[in-house]
């Protein structure tokens, strides 16, 4: 009888141990905001998240194999009220790493960035500039109340 009580002791601890194990070591996930695709590429942001905690924001850049082009410049474009456009460059401490024209941004860094400047827009987009001078604009994005990336046109919060 104390040896089936031990063993049932023994295992109730590893099973509680192998629980705290694998819930510590949670997965990252990536949720995709936004797409807009171009004759000559598309551009889609995602949400990174480890958890319910989101860590970074991704701005990927896809381009067909036969087009060779060539980023210039990613920046943010504001928009106000009345519709009218006003440009946010992206500060290099934002900027986590590039990897093959995908842009990954610290996404404390970048609430910050977005709260200072709060007054200037109701929503915005990224924005890419090719050595051609095409723009990639990717779709619209905003922020509720409680500082949630949201896209305006879907209603969907992240």
């Amino acid at each position: 009888m104390e040896n089936i009580l031990t063993y049932i002791i023994i295992f109730g601890l590893l099973l509680v141990f192998t629980l705290i194990y694998f819930s510590s070591k949670e997965k990252s996930k990536k949720v995709l905001l936004t797409k807009k695709n171009y004759s000559f590429g598309s551009i889609h942001v995602l949400l990174e998240k480890k958890g319910s905690e989101i860590e970074s924001l991704i701005v990927q850049l896809i381009f067909s194999k036969s087009s060779h082009v060539a980023i210039k410049d990613v920046f943010i474009e504001l928009i106000d009220k009345n519709g009218e456009f006003s440009k946010l460059t992206l500060p290099n401490e934002i900027i986590n790493k590039t990897i093959d024209n995908e842009y990954f941004l610290s996404y404390s860094e970048f609430d910050s960035l977005m709260l200072e400047n709060r007054h200037l827009f109701e929503s915005f987009r990224f924005v890419a500039l090719t050595k051609g001078n095409r723009k990639i604009k990717s779709g619209k994005l905003s922020f509720n109340k409680n500082r949630k990336l949201l896209v305006p046109d879907s209603g969907n919060y992240n």
